[in-house]
């Protein structure tokens, strides 16, 4: 009896702590081959759930946008 008790409450803190470690904005970032920004060479996105999902070539020069409230 007592292990299942304390087995419950490691399970409840373990949820607990994942759900307070979810990001608060998800957001696109897109990024250009050189300082004009005419050139998209690679895009990441960074999402409500924490994850990355990234294509192409990532430089110094970016724009992030579709910022979005999780």
């Amino acid at each position: 009896m007592k292990l299942g008790k304390i087995m419950f409450a490691g399970a409840g803190m373990l949820v607990a702590a994942v759900a307070f470690a979810r990001p608060d904005y998800g957001y696109t970032t897109t990024y250009y081959a050189d300082a004009t920004y005419g050139s998209v060479v690679g895009e990441s996105e960074f999402t409500c759930s924490g994850r990355w999902f990234r294509s192409g070539v990532e430089t110094d020069y970016f724009v992030i946008s579709n910022e979005n409230k999780c």
